[in-house]
C-alpha cells in the first residue's frame, strides 16, 4: 500500500483500523500533525482522524513523517528556494535599473569563468502571510478502493500518462496487486503485459502464455508489446530501437504473432518496424510457418494490398460512396474519415446512413470526438487544433480553411453519434437521482493523456480552472537543477490583449512591467545545486491596463532538453499580498507539475484576466532558433507562442458536462437540483471531479 500515490491522486490516505483508545499524548502529538499539515494547505477528515486516534503512539508518529514528507514533496516544499533577490517583489520594484544591470552583468560574468556569482543582500523579515487558505481535507481510504484506483487506470479506453505509468509500475510490483477483467485500451495493455513479463522474468521465469493471449488479438498488438518491453514509444508515433529478447520471450511472442490468423497486411501497415523486429526474433529457428512466411513478404518488400491503399485509390477516382462501403467494415476509421467523405459529395445522405448502419460499433471515445467535431464544427474560429499522436504534447495550429458543410448535414451526423453513445451507455446500470454541475462544461474529457505532465492535479489539456475572487496576485514559480553541463532555464511571461496582440512581456530581458503590475525575481543562470525563479502579477493592474491573456512559458537557454536534467518543475500560487510571508508558500500552491519533456520550449498554461481561469495548456513546442547565434528565448519563440496560445483559447474538445448529460440520458437519470438529494454527483469539487481522469477514462468514456 502506497500511500504518497494515494494522497497525490485521491487525495485519501489508508490507515489500519485499531482498537486502541486516544491518550493525551495521542492527542497533542495528533494535533501536531494537523498544525504541521495545514502548511501545505492539507487536513485530515473526521474519519482519518478517528482511525489515527485508534493508533499506537509509535504508528501516529510515523505516520505523521510520511504525510508531512509526501505534502512537502507534492507541493514542491521539499527543494529550497532562494531567487536572486531574497526581498523579491518589492526588492526588484524599487530597485534603480542600473542596480538590476550590473548584478544581472557580474551574475552571467562569473558563469563564463566559471564561478557562480550572485548578488549579496540581507534577506529581511517577512510579516506573516495574510492568506486565509481553503485547506484541502485527505480522507479515509480503504484497501478495495485502492486497488479500484489501479484497475481504473488499466481499465482506461484512452491513453495513459507517464506518471500513470511510473504509478503502476509501483502497484505491479507489489505482491497483491490486481487486474481487470479486460485492457480495452492496447497501448495500456501493452505496458502492463509488459510490466508482468518483466517482472516474472526477473523472479519465476515467464509469465504463462495462456495468461497473455486474450489481450492479444492482431499483430500490432504483439508489436506494441515488443516496444513496450524494449522501452520504446507504444503508441508507434516514434521509432524504436528493440532490445535483445532472450529465447523463451522470443517464443512468447512468436506464439502471440502465430495465434493472430491473418497478420501479413497487419505488419505491412509497419513494414520498417517488423523487418528490425524480425532481426531481433529470428522466426526461422521456430516452427511457425505461418509467421515464418509473413516476415518473409515483409522483408521481401512483396507488393501486400493493404486496407488504406484501396481506401485511397477509391478518394482518388472521386468514387466516395464505395470507399464509405469499404470504410464501413472498420467502422472507428470510417468516423474519423467522416468529415473529408461528407464535403466531397452532393448529397451526404448514402454517407450518413451508411454510417449510421456502423455507428454502434464505433469506439466510444470516436464517437465523443466525432460528435463534437460536426457539434461546433460551423463555429467562427480562424484556427484548427491538431495534436500529433505521441509521448511529448505537441500542437499544430492551421489555418480553418476547409470548405464548408450546411449546418444540417452537421447536426443530422452528430445526432447519428448522440444516438449511438446514449444506446451504448444505456447497457449500463441506472444512474437514479443525479447532480450535474453546469461548470464541469469548463473541463476537457481525458480522451488522450499519454504525454501529460505529473502534477499536483491531473488537469485536461483545453480545461480552464477557475482562479477564485480570494487573491489578487498570481505568483508563477520555476525550479531546476544542473543536469551534465550549466543549465539556464528562464521563466518567462507575455502579455496579450483579447485579440491575440503582444503587449509586453517580463522575462530576463525585462525585470518588471508598470503597466502590467508584474515583477521578475531575477535571471539566474545555473543551478549547481537547484536554483528558482518567481514572477508575480497583479491581476486587475493587468486586466485593467488592456491586457487579457498571460502566458507562462519556460525556456531551455542553453539548449537542454528537460527530460535530461535531474529535476525540473513549476507552477502557480495565489497570493493576497506579495510581501506577506515567505517568497514560497506551500498552502497557497494551485498546482505544481514535473517539466520532463524532450524538447527545450514548455508552455505550462495561460491566464485568462477576463474569465478569471487557468487555461492549462501543457504544451512543448518544437521551434528552435534557426541561426545558431539566435538565444532559445522569448524573443526568438514569440510568433509560436502567439500561434499556440490563440489556438489553445479557441480549442474545441468534448467538455465533461456533455458527457455524463449523454450518461443521464441513456441510464435513465434524474437530475436535481441539490447534491443532497443525489444518488451520484458529477461536480468540480464533490463527487465525479475533472480530477478523476482513472474514473472517468474507465467507467464514463
Amino acid at each position: 500500500m502506497n500511500n504518497t500515490t494515494y494522497i497525490r491522486r485521491k487525495n485519501k490516505v489508508y490507515i489500519p483500523i485499531r482498537d486502541e483508545n486516544m491518550t493525551p499524548d495521542k492527542a497533542i502529538l495528533t494535533a501536531t500533525i494537523l498544525k504541521n499539515m495545514e502548511a501545505y494547505g492539507y487536513t485530515l477528515g473526521n474519519s482519518a482522524l478517528g482511525a489515527l486516534g485508534c493508533s499506537s503512539l509509535g504508528y501516529i508518529k510515523k505516520f505523521g513523517n510520511r504525510i508531512i514528507n509526501n505534502l512537502a514533496k507534492i507541493t514542491g516544499a521539499d527543494r529550497t528556494f532562494k531567487p536572486m533577490y531574497p526581498n523579491f517583489p518589492q526588492q526588484v520594484m524599487h530597485a534603480s535599473a542600473a542596480e538590476l544591470y550590473l548584478n544581472a552583468i557580474v551574475h552571467y560574468f562569473g558563469d563564463s569563468v566559471g564561478l557562480r556569482i550572485l548578488p549579496t543582500y540581507e534577506e529581511d523579515p517577512r510579516v506573516a502571510i495574510i492568506e486565509k487558505t481553503e485547506l484541502t481535507v485527505i480522507t479515509l481510504g480503504n484497501i478495495e478502493d485502492y486497488h479500484n484506483m489501479f484497475i481504473d487506470i488499466m481499465s482506461s479506453k484512452t491513453s495513459i500518462s507517464e506518471s500513470d505509468q511510473t504509478d503502476l509500475k509501483d502497484y505491479i510490483k507489489g505482491d497483491s496487486f490486481r487486474l481487470p477483467d479486460a485492457m480495452p485500451h492496447k497501448e495500456v495493455s501493452a505496458f502492463v503485459l509488459s510490466e508482468l513479463m518483466g517482472l516474472n522474468a526477473n523472479r519465476h521465469g515467464l509469465v504463462p502464455i495462456a495468461f497473455i493471449k486474450p489481450y492479444v488479438n492482431t499483430a500490432t498488438d504483439v508489436l506494441r508489446l515488443a516496444t513496450a518491453m524494449s522501452d520504446g514509444d507504444v503508441s508507434l508515433a516514434t521509432n524504436t530501437k528493440f532490445k535483445s529478447f532472450p529465447r523463451k520471450q522470443r517464443r512468447v511472442l512468436l506464439e502471440l504473432l502465430d495465434d493472430c490468423g491473418d497478420i501479413v497486411e497487419d505488419m505491412a501497415r509497419h513494414q520498417k518496424r517488423w523487418i528490425r523486429l524480425g532481426e531481433r526474433l529470428h522466426p526461422s529457428e521456430y516452427k511457425y510457418t505461418n509467421v515464418n512466411n509473413a516476415f518473409q513478404k515483409v522483408r521481401a518488400k512483396a507488393t501486400i494490398e493493404k486496407f488504406g491503399t484501396k481506401v485511397e485509390a477509391y478518394l482518388r477516382s472521386g468514387d466516395f460512396v464505395e470507399a464509405a462501403q469499404l470504410l464501413a467494415t472498420r467502422p472507428s476509421e470510417f468516423a474519423r474519415r467522416l468529415d473529408h467523405l461528407i464535403r466531397n459529395v452532393d448529397d451526404p445522405r448514402a454517407i450518413i446512413n451508411q454510417f449510421k448502419k456502423v455507428a454502434n460499433k464505433v469506439s466510444n471515445p470516436v464517437l465523443l470526438q466525432v460528435l463534437t467535431h460536426f457539434d461546433r464544427r460551423n463555429d467562427n474560429s480562424d484556427l484548427r487544433v491538431v495534436m500529433p499522436k505521441g509521448i511529448v504534447a505537441k500542437m499544430v495550429a492551421l489555418p480553418n480553411d476547409l470548405p464548408a458543410i450546411p449546418r444540417s448535414t452537421c447536426v443530422k451526423v452528430a445526432e447519428v453519434c448522440r444516438e449511438a453513445l446514449i444506446e451504448s451507455y444505456s447497457k449500463l446500470e441506472p444512474l437514479g437521482n443525479v447532480y450535474l454541475d453546469e461548470n464541469l462544461s469548463n473541463y476537457i474529457v481525458p480522451f488522450s493523456q499519454r504525454s501529460a505532465s505529473k502534477a499536483m492535479k491531473t488537469i485536461v489539456r483545453g480545461s480552464s480552472v477557475p482562479l477564485g475572487d480570494s487573491s489578487d496576485i498570481i505568483r508563477f514559480f520555476l525550479w531546476w537543477k544542473d543536469g551534465n553541463n550549466r543549465t539556464d532555464i528562464d521563466l518567462s511571461l507575455i502579455f496579450f490583449t483579447s485579440r491575440w496582440q503582444k503587449m509586453e512581456e517580463v522575462s530576463y530581458t525585462h525585470l518588471r512591467s508598470c503597466n502590467m503590475g508584474a515583477t521578475h525575481s531575477g535571471d539566474i543562470t545555473s543551478a549547481p545545486d537547484g536554483a528558482a525563479e518567481f514572477i508575480d502579477v497583479d491581476m486587475a493592474t493587468a486586466s485593467k491596463n488592456g491586457a487579457r491573456y498571460v502566458m507562462m512559458s519556460a525556456f531551455s537557454y542553453t539548449q537542454q532538453p528537460y527530460c535530461d536534467l535531474p529535476e525540473c518543475f513549476a507552477g502557480w500560487m495565489m497570493r493576497k499580498d506579495g510581501q506577506s510571508g515567505e517568497i514560497f508558500e506551500p498552502k497557497t500552491v494551485k498546482q505544481k507539475f514535473d517539466i520532463t519533456a524532450d524538447t527545450k520550449v514548455v508552455v505550462p498554461m495561460i491566464i485568462d484576466l477576463k474569465d478569471n481561469v487557468a487555461i492549462w495548456s501543457d504544451i512543448s513546442l518544437n521551434d528552435m532558433p534557426s541561426r545558431y547565434y539566435e538565444p532559445n528565448d522569448l524573443h526568438t519563440n514569440a510568433f509560436s507562442l502567439e500561434m499556440m496560445g490563440r489556438a489553445m483559447s479557441q480549442i474545441k474538445k468534448t467538455d465533461l458536462y456533455e458527457l455524463f448529460m449523454l450518461h443521464v440520458i441513456g441510464r435513465g437519470g434524474q437530475l436535481v437540483d441539490n447534491k443532497e438529494d443525489a444518488d451520484i454527483v458529477f461536480s468540480v469539487e464533490d463527487g465525479v471531479t475533472p480530477f478523476d481522469s482513472e474514473n472517468i477514462a474507465a467507467n464514463y468514456i
